[in-house]
C-alpha cells in the first residue's frame, strides 16, 4: 500500500506564486540604537548563524546524524528565522525529517515528522489567509498530501480523513472535479476506506477515480494502472 500512496503523493502537487511570509517585527528598546550599531549587530548574528549552518551541514554530510539533529534542535528558532518563506522552511524540514528517519526508530521518526509537517501546514495556512489574489505557497499540495500519508502510516484515521477532505477541496479549487489532482485525492480517500475496513465504499470511490482518469485522457498511465490494480485486489 505504501508504494501506491507515495506514487499518489508525487502527482498531488501544484506550482502557485507565493506571497512572501511576513517577517516578525524586531524588538525596539526604549533607547533607539544608531543605524550603524544596529546593522553591525545584524551582521554579527548573520555570521554566527552562518557558522552554525555550516557546522550542521558538515555533520549531516559526514552522516553524524545525532550531532546534526542536536545542532538543529538547539537552534530551531534561528533556523526558522533564516528560511524566510514557508516553502523554504518546509523544504528544510524535509531534510530534518530524513535525518530523523535515518537515526531514530520508525515510531519516533514518524512522530517528529508529523509535528514538523503540522507546523508547516499551520504556517502555509497563515500565508494563504493573509495573501492577496488567492496566492498559495508552491509546496502546499505536496505538503497536505505528505501529511495525509504520515497519518496513514500511524493509523490516525480521523486526521487522515480530515486531510482527505483538505486535498479534495484544494484539488477542486485548483482544477475542478474532473482534474487528475481531484482523482488522486479520491484515490487516497479510497485507500483510507479500505484501511478502515469499508471495502464497499473503497471500491465505489476507486471506480469513480478510474473514470475521472479515463475522461482526463489518462488511461493506461501509472495512475490509472494503480486504480485497476487495487480494484482487482479488492474484487478477488
Amino acid at each position: 500500500m505504501r508504494l501506491y500512496l507515495l506514487m499518489a503523493a508525487k502527482i498531488f502537487f501544484f506550482s502557485c506564486a507565493e506571497k512572501k511570509d511576513r517577517q516578525p517585527q524586531s524588538y525596539r528598546p526604549a533607547v533607539q540604537p544608531s543605524f550603524s550599531t544596529d546593522k553591525k549587530e545584524m551582521v554579527q548574528k548573520d555570521v554566527k548563524f552562518s557558522f552554525i549552518l555550516e557546522v550542521f551541514n558538515n555533520l549531516k554530510n559526514q552522516k553524524r546524524y545525532e550531532e546534526a539533529l542536536s545542532i538543529y534542535e538547539d537552534n530551531e528558532f534561528h533556523f526558522l528565522l533564516y528560511f524566510k518563506t514557508s516553502t523554504a522552511i518546509y523544504e528544510f524540514h524535509l531534510e530534518i525529517i530524513d535525518l530523523y528517519h535515518k537515526y531514530y526508530n520508525e515510531s519516533f521518526a514518524l512522530k517528529r515528522e508529523i509535528e514538523l509537517l503540522e507546523f508547516d501546514e499551520l504556517i502555509a495556512n497563515m500565508v494563504i489567509e493573509s495573501a492577496e489574489d488567492n496566492h498559495i505557497p508552491e509546496h502546499y499540495g505536496y505538503l497536505i498530501s505528505s501529511l495525509f500519508h504520515s497519518y496513514m502510516e500511524t493509523k490516525d484515521w480521523k486526521k487522515a480523513q480530515k486531510q482527505c477532505e483538505n486535498m479534495r477541496d484544494f484539488a477542486d479549487s485548483m482544477g475542478g472535479k474532473e482534474s487528475s489532482a481531484y482523482a488522486t485525492a479520491l484515490f487516497n480517500q479510497a485507500m483510507l476506506y479500505s484501511e478502515v475496513g469499508n471495502r464497499k465504499k473503497a471500491i465505489e470511490i476507486m471506480l469513480e477515480t478510474k473514470q475521472i482518469y479515463e475522461l482526463a485522457g489518462m488511461k493506461h498511465t501509472n495512475e490509472w494502472e494503480n486504480c485497476l490494480s487495487m480494484l482487482t485486489e479488492w474484487f478477488d
